[in-house]
């Protein structure tokens, strides 16, 4: 901490402190949260809908750019090391590899959402062309496009030797993961930056902030409309449509929580990007105080690849319930005598201890 000791600045002991414990806990906890995602989507009852396996592809690339980008800059900042300039494969894909996940878990936010929206809207549409076959092909497409709009990057990169000077005014050479064309700094500093601000966050969030509004009105619609009885429907055709409206709903609830919380999450630092390079650092204490506004954001950013496990399970009824059969499962293998007490059957427990406390009943009155 001899940075923060120069000056005392309290920024400078809050920047420290926030490096060296929360980005640790998103990690593990976005670790195991997204392996909890991928097991719990892959059961049997939720790869029936298209939206696990949307689901289970962000999970993956919410995986990924923790291990790429987050983990890198926390070990820097434990460590002073910079993996990218000791690891030739980390230096030449690191760039590609963070914007393609970050691409693929925004995009297939867009994508839920557009598909949420088409089915509020017709019934349809998704009996017939929402399914898990097509969300594979489509999730397969996605993951192509995102990965081959910043494939360039892999040949621009490379680790280098560079001439670094010193206080004595010497000069020592120093490996470092440095570009490999002046022309491609400019494209980087000059252009990119702008297309991963459109491309990557303005439209994305845009088109889920007005697909989720357009999901909220159709709900408030439907909700009318159920309350009206209409006679010329036949009572099987009503009860199978609200029976799918009911189904798909859960979905649609869990699906406003995570995009929602998306926005929350990236929203601040891309609007605080767009006039970062005004923040007035003119004095240390201006420079530390932008240090940690960076941190604070970057950590928020963050937290959308970390707490979506948490989210499917405050919202999601249908993966709360996939969860508790699940931890019900590993218990009854754990202590197979109280099977019937676990997480997962409490329902099939009620009614164990239901039946013999009537045949207990039963055999003492005979």
């Amino acid at each position: 901490m001899p940075d923060c000791d120069m000056h005392g600045f309290i920024e400078c002991y809050v920047t420290y402190w926030i490096w060296r414990t929360v980005p640790i806990i998103l990690l593990v906890v976005g670790t195991c949260g997204n392996i909890l995602n991928i097991t719990i989507l892959l059961r049997r009852r939720l790869r029936k809908y298209s939206t696990s396996v949307y689901l289970m592809c962000l999970a993956v690339a919410d995986l990924t750019f923790l291990w790429t980008s987050a983990f890198p800059a926390t070990y820097y900042k434990l460590t002073g090391v910079i993996l990218s300039h000791r690891l030739a494969l980390l230096c030449k894909t690191q760039a590609w590899i963070n914007h393609a996940s970050v691409g693929v878990s925004m995009w297939l936010l867009v994508i839920m959402t557009i598909e949420r929206l088409i089915m509020s809207r017709s019934l349809v549409i998704a009996r017939t062309k929402i399914t898990p076959r097509n969300a594979i092909k489509v999730s397969s497409v996605l993951i192509f496009i995102c990965s081959a709009f910043p494939f360039y990057q892999i040949f621009h990169y490379e680790i280098r030797l560079v001439e670094l000077p010193l206080a004595d005014n010497s000069r020592v050479e120093v490996q470092r993961c440095t570009t490999v064309s002046d022309s491609f700094v400019y494209f980087q500093i000059y252009i990119w930056p702008f297309i991963v601000l459109f491309g990557l966050n303005i439209i994305p969030i845009v088109v889920i902030i007005i697909g989720n509004i357009g999901i909220l009105i159709s709900f408030i619609k439907q909700k009318k409309q159920l309350m009206k009885v209409n006679t010329v429907t036949s009572v099987d055709s009503a009860v199978s449509t609200v029976k799918l409206r009911r189904n798909r709903k859960p979905l649609a609830k869990m699906l406003i929580f995570v995009s929602s919380f998306c926005v929350v999450t990236t929203l601040p630092l891309m609007l605080y990007n767009c006039f970062w390079y005004t923040i007035d650092i003119s004095t240390p204490r201006a420079l530390e105080r932008r240090f940690l506004v960076d941190t604070v954001l970057i950590q928020l950013v963050y937290c959308n690849y970390t707490f979506n496990f948490f989210l499917y399970f405050v919202s999601g009824t249908l993966f709360k319930r996939e969860w508790n059969d699940f931890v019900g499962e590993i218990l009854s293998k754990i202590f197979p005598r109280k099977r019937s007490h676990g997480t997962s059957g409490t329902a099939v427990a009620i009614a164990t201890l239901v039946s013999e406390a009537r045949s207990d009943f039963h055999n003492q009155t005979s």
